[in-house]
């Protein structure tokens, strides 16, 4: 029971401590939603794509991406050469819990030749994250808003925001299913891991208490009668401690809900400046 108790431990510990390393080498602790799911457009002026890049360096890879992104788009509608393109770009930095972030963030618009004639894009640089691999290059994934070629652009106004409402963390009724759909998977698996843990384990007290019992009542010898007795009472111990646990959890469950943070995600709100070409 201690050995298998002792080896419980040291797992959470290197699963908790390659967490932490993990979130050394990357730009958050959790991937922001939109690189499982691309934000909804309200709007048929623009869509969100988003685009891949290694390199070494930092500021080098978002020039390499902003490129790459220039690049795959020019592909797309047949663009035989990219000559050249402008940025309005600037970074700043958000604190919050000790924590420095830097974001980068930037409005562009590209000239390139679709079959001779001159067309222009717009797009805008929404949200990025990175992570350091072991061979010590950084891959870099950007969000980036874009509109048709040509066109008359509106961007709309892209909060980033790490917080969840009702609407989401309702999803607490059952353990681990809101901090999993919040992108914190680990921290939901091991929620819902314990919680089916202990009801499991005070299920089985329970049975075996019962089953205790009824053996009591049918046999005729004292010293075999107090054995069933014993055993009977550490089984209601251990169903009271297990079902005493699943609440302490569901409790923390919902708390957790509510109050942690989840992973970043693209919150489209107002109206933004008509860009026209």
């Amino acid at each position: 029971m201690v050995r298998n108790f002792r080896l419980s431990y040291l797992v959470l510990v290197m699963v908790f401590a390659s967490t932490i390393l993990n979130a050394q080498n990357a730009s958050d602790k959790i991937k922001p939603k939109w690189m499982r799911q691309l934000p909804n457009s309200p709007r048929v002026s623009y869509i969100f794509s988003t685009t891949v890049s290694s390199g070494r360096n930092l500021d080098e890879l978002r020039v390499k991406n902003m490129s790459d992104f220039v690049a795959d788009l020019g592909f797309e509608k047949g663009a035989v050469a990219v000559t050249d393109y402008s940025s309005s770009e600037y970074e700043h930095s958000i604190s919050k819990n000790g924590v420095t972030r830097d974001f980068a963030e930037s409005t562009f618009s590209v000239k390139t030749s679709i079959k001779g004639e001159p067309v222009s894009f717009n797009a805008k640089v929404v949200d990025e994250y990175w992570q350091r691999l072991d061979s010590g290059e950084y891959l870099l994934t950007r969000l980036y808003a874009r509109g048709p070629a040509g066109s008359k652009v509106e961007f709309d106004n892209f909060v980033k925001t790490d917080k969840y409402g009702f609407a989401d963390n309702w999803r607490a009724i059952i353990p681990g299913w809101a901090q999993m759909h919040k992108g914190s998977y680990l921290k939901g698996g091991l929620i819902a891991g314990g919680a089916v843990s202990l009801a499991g384990g005070a299920v089985f007290c329970g049975l075996t208490r019962k089953d205790y019992l009824s053996k009591m009542a049918n046999t005729h010898s004292s010293s075999v009668k107090q054995q069933y007795i014993t055993t009977a009472n550490n089984m209601a111990t251990g169903m009271y401690c297990c079902l005493g646990g699943f609440a302490a959890l569901y409790i923390y469950n919902i708390v957790d809900a509510f109050v942690a943070p989840g992973a970043r995600r693209i919150v489209v709100t107002g109206r933004g400046v008509a860009i026209n070409f």
